[in-house]
């Protein structure tokens, strides 16, 4: 498991990464490239990202930044 956890991610470029079930708890992903990034089973928790950047990640059973389950990409 990825630990990312409170991790500065500023601007990363994170596009087809592979974060299953990595821990982005209260990372700050602001501006960081996601699309097509496997986030299976990761942890947004607290995360600081937009809607807009998640629009073409994959999520199946990921937590949200809010704490709710996003299952749909399974």
């Amino acid at each position: 498991l990825t630990n990312f956890s409170m991790a500065n991610l500023t601007s990363a470029g994170l596009w087809n990464a592979n974060l299953t079930e990595a821990n982005l708890s209260g990372a700050d992903l602001t501006g960081s490239n996601l699309r097509d990034a496997n986030l299976t089973g990761a942890n947004l928790t607290g995360a600081k990202l937009s809607e807009k950047q998640l629009q073409h990640a994959l999520l199946c059973k990921t937590t949200m930044p809010d704490g709710t389950l996003n299952s749909s990409n399974c």
